[in-house]
């Protein structure tokens, strides 16, 4: 049953096939980069793991969000090149050469040297589109380092429930062990039954199973974790740092969700992205009704002439006004604003919906553990404890002090799903709001 719950809360982390495989190449090369981790941070790790020293070295050592930034600086500099001219270009011509003597250079008329340069229109508002592009991708970079951090914090909920699940295991089967030694003794003495002797050790027998099939769920968990930090998967790891319910005032969580669309980059990349078809649909315009111009300056050498050094100049104008296909252009422009727009007041929908999803989820699963805390488990104890007095008494056997201690167990077990449950939310939150802190 416990491990069963393991397996659930493990799925609702949502980690699919592609995010398993990115994890699993990510490690390939983490071993040549564990030295890269002080020592002194390292020790930590071993001793003990806390939240923050995993974020810390999440967001330092992510290969995905190394790669993100690369590709922001690589989009940066490609939006710089969208807002410039045309390549300058150079020209040679040679006129009239005698086909009989096509090698006789000296016999053409003119032998030409030149530049010449396209002077395109709305240059002003391809620059403006490539800088809106150019947000659009920092916000994405924003975008990436959000979602890894909602993923260590997931990850570490994860490996806290599994660490603590295990650990609450092996106190039952220490606890289950030592209520047999004592039952053994008493049946030796005539005091207890052979019944007794016979279910304690059934239960016995049956949480060993269990540790078994939960040890693998730690590993995993312990895997994952190293591999966000991009260490070796097997590097060790010491137990969690206890999970706290985080505070927080419920209603300032609900003003500032009213802000929250400041804050989200993908509204920001969205908008961007309406900006930068506005400005796609003014540089339409502008090739549909300003024409784009060519000047270009030659030197001409005439070895047939009396005048043998010249030049000329060249000044070339376009008919946009011919070309059906500008307004073609320009509708189409116009119909991506609109999209755009669209899609930007779609966005925020969800992110609405998200953010407020977001903050039931975590008042949800702060209520559920807290009355687990405050009411469930003390009851559980009582039990237990009054479970315990009737079998020293002799007034019980062992499948009442059994049943009471699974009992008290499956409460415990429930409650760290609860803490870690509370944790996803508050992960889930944050990501909603976009927030950076580190709780």
């Amino acid at each position: 049953m416990p491990c069963s719950r393991i397996v659930r809360s493990h799925a609702c982390l949502q980690f699919g096939k592609a995010t398993a495989v990115a994890v699993w190449l990510a490690s390939a090369t983490a071993a040549a980069a564990e030295s890269d981790i002080e020592p002194a941070v390292r020790a930590r790790l071993e001793a003990q793991v806390t939240l923050a020293d995993v974020l810390e070295l999440a967001l330092a050592r992510s290969p995905g969000l190394a790669e993100v930034r690369s590709r922001v600086q690589a989009g940066l500099q490609q939006s710089r090149a969208d807002g410039r001219w045309p390549d300058l270009q150079f020209k040679y011509e040679q006129w009239s050469v005698p086909l009989r003597r096509p090698w006789d250079l000296g016999s053409s008329m003119a032998l030409m040297f030149g530049v010449q340069q396209v002077i395109p229109p709305a240059l002003s508002a391809r620059r403006q589109a490539a800088a809106a592009q150019a947000e659009a991708w920092s916000a994405n970079e924003r975008t990436r380092r959000l979602d890894l951090r909602a993923q260590v914090r997931r990850a570490y909920a994860q490996y806290y429930e599994a660490s603590a699940q295990l650990n609450l295991h092996r106190e039952h089967a220490d606890l289950i062990a030592k209520l047999l030694e004592l039952s053994r003794a008493g049946y030796q003495s005539g005091r207890r039954s052979q019944q007794d002797v016979l279910r304690l050790s059934l239960e016995v027998s049956r949480i060993h199973g269990t540790l078994v099939h939960m040890e693998p769920e730690r590993r995993s968990a312990q895997a994952l974790l190293n591999a966000l930090m991009n260490r070796p998967l097997d590097a060790p790891l010491g137990p969690p740092a206890a999970l706290q319910p985080p505070e927080a005032d419920l209603e300032d969580v609900a003003v500032q969700g009213r802000d929250v669309e400041k804050n989200r980059p993908e509204l920001a990349a969205a908008e961007a992205a309406v900006r930068r078809t506005q400005a796609l649909l003014q540089a339409a315009r502008g090739n549909a009704r300003t024409p784009s111009f060519m000047v270009g300056l030659d030197y001409m050498y005439m070895p047939m002439d009396r005048h043998q050094h010249t030049y000329g100049a060249m000044l070339g104008v376009g008919l946009p006004w011919l070309n059906p296909g500008r307004g073609d252009e320009e509708r189409a422009a116009a119909h991506q604003v609109v999209a755009e727009r669209e899609a930007l007041e779609a966005a925020k929908l969800a992110v609405r919906y998200e953010v407020a999803n977001a903050q039931l989820q975590w008042e949800s699963a702060r209520a559920s553990f807290e009355v687990l805390e405050r009411d469930i488990i003390v009851q559980a104890q009582r039990n237990l404890d009054a479970a315990r007095a009737l079998y020293a008494a002799g007034q019980s056997d062992a499948s009442s002090l059994v049943d009471a201690a699974r009992i008290y167990l499956e409460i415990q077990v429930e409650r760290v799903e609860a803490l870690a449950h509370v944790e996803t939310a508050a992960a889930d939150l944050a990501r909603a709001r976009a927030e950076e802190t580190t709780p």
